[in-house]
This record gives structure tokens, C-alpha cells and sequence, in this order.
């Protein structure tokens, strides 16, 4: 995670080709021999999505300016603080383990927690704004 006051500018794709090339790389030592590009998309579907979310949480909290996310979101969680922190982190958790919108509306009902909020915090993380397909060089 990037931690610098001023974060750089970083490539979600570049960065996620190049955990995928490492996971290439890893199969391909398991095995003994080159794997081949079967790794690289073995990768993507089992990580891209969580990958996503997680880059989607550094950049909204401030922690790292993913480009693909743009200027706009960038450290918007940081400076936000009209939300419950608590609350926020409940979210967040959920969010990162793969929940949707519905899973956590639900949650924050049998909680009952303040549903406006929520829905506030959930629009700030916008989920369904952030579908980015991943695209290999």
C-alpha cells in the first residue's frame, strides 16, 4: 500500500499485469517448467475483482492515486468525516470481502443502522461506477 504524503500516480492495470506475471512466474516454478499465459488469466479470474475493490479502497481513502480511478475520488474517504468511522469500517470490511450493495444494505437493516448513511457511503464507493475490465499489454 502506498503510504507517501503526496502519492504518485500508478497504473491499476500495469500494477495487477505485474502480480499476475509474478503469478506466472510462481506456477511456473511449482511446475518445473513455463506455464505460459494460462497463469496470467488464472490470475486475473481468481484476484482481479478483489484486486480491484482493494486499489478502489487505497485510492478513496487516500493511500494510492490509481489512475483508472481518476482525480475526481481521490482521497475523498479521508476527507469526508460527516461519516460514522465505525460504520464506515463495517462497510469497507464488507465491501473488500466481496459484498455487494444489496448484502450490505441488508446488514446495516438487521443492524439497524442509519440506512441514509449507508447509502451515502456506499455512493462515495460507488461499486458498480468502478467495473473496470482488465486489459493485458
Amino acid at each position: 500500500m502506498c503510504t507517501a504524503a503526496d502519492p504518485p500516480l500508478l497504473s491499476l492495470q500495469k500494477s495487477a499485469y505485474e502480480e499476475a506475471i509474478r503469478h506466472k512466474w510462481l506456477r511456473s516454478e511449482q511446475n518445473g517448467y513455463d506455464v505460459g499465459d494460462q497463469a496470467v488469466w488464472e490470475w486475473y479470474d481468481l484476484n482481479w475483482l478483489f484486486y480491484l475493490r482493494y486499489r478502489r479502497l487505497e485510492h478513496l481513502l487516500g493511500h494510492c492515486h490509481w489512475s483508472e480511478f481518476g482525480q475526481k475520488s481521490f482521497g475523498i474517504l479521508s476527507t469526508n468525516h460527516d461519516f460514522d468511522q465505525d460504520l464506515l469500517e463495517g462497510i469497507l470490511d464488507r465491501l473488500c470481502a466481496g459484498q455487494e450493495n444489496l448484502n450490505i444494505i441488508n446488514w446495516a437493516f438487521e443492524r439497524s443502522l442509519d440506512i441514509d448513511q449507508v447509502v451515502r457511503i456506499l455512493e462515495s464507493f460507488d461499486v458498480n461506477g468502478m467495473r473496470i475490465d482488465p486489459q493485458t499489454p
